[in-house]
């Protein structure tokens, strides 16, 4: 599976790859920690990655939202949304949780990984923030705004998997491909697209800080 470091806290088991990892290899690994977290063989695991370029559908993708469905191979899932890139450049936070011990409700999870996400962006000096009626984080552009982290999950007997992803450095071009997540009237943005310079590691180690801040003591989700 490649270079990978494997550390545990208390609960929660932590894995970062350091190489690119197959789409269908990540999803095969996570449903079988997803089984072994329900079965009480394996403690719950946040998966720090990046993938080949590709592009994923969730459940409620639209045709017409794959613009160029040659560019990159497309994968359906069984995750929330619409379609969304991942590749080179972009950290993926998948996050197999056990909502039996930590509250069974989807919208608070949700909640959460955005949390999580807008303090992690906070520490390297850039405001995320929420929007009515979209999933994901989101940053002020001049008099716009574009998205910078986005969230699908998918739950199984209350574990979750898939998660959130940041953008660091990718290629935004790659993004022309589709409507991500359906929402063309707004862009899409990267740490390095706003002038902050950071590598993978600042960010593993960022979101490992603001994990606990995230989810162990949570702000009100409703």
């Amino acid at each position: 599976m490649g270079s990978e470091t494997v550390t545990e806290s208390v609960a929660v088991e932590w894995r970062s790859s350091s190489v690119a990892i197959p789409y269908t290899t990540a999803v095969e690994e996570m449903e079988s920690r997803v089984a072994a977290i329900r079965a009480g063989a394996a403690p719950e695991l946040v998966w720090l990655l990046e993938h080949p370029p590709l592009y994923t559908a969730g459940t409620s993708a639209r045709d017409e939202d794959l613009l160029d469905p040659d560019r990159f191979p497309v994968y359906r899932t069984g995750r929330g949304g619409r379609y969304t890139y991942h590749g080179p450049g972009q950290r993926i936070a998948y996050v197999m949780l056990d909502l039996a011990r930590r509250g069974e409700d989807v919208h608070c999870y949700v909640h959460h990984l955005e949390e999580w996400a807008i303090r992690t962006l906070a520490r390297f000096g850039v405001a995320g923030e929420r929007r009515e009626g979209r999933v994901g984080v989101w940053v002020r552009r001049g008099a716009g705004e574009a998205k910078i982290a986005a969230v699908g999950v998918r739950v199984r007997r209350w574990v979750t998997y898939h998660g959130m992803a940041i953008n660091i450095d990718p290629d935004l071009d790659h993004y022309c491909g589709i409507i991500p997540c359906g929402i063309a009237e707004h862009g899409v943005t990267s740490l390095a697209d706003l002038g902050v310079a950071v590598t993978t590691a600042d960010v593993d180690a960022t979101l490992r800080a603001t994990f606990a801040e995230a989810f162990d003591e949570p702000p009100a989700c409703r």
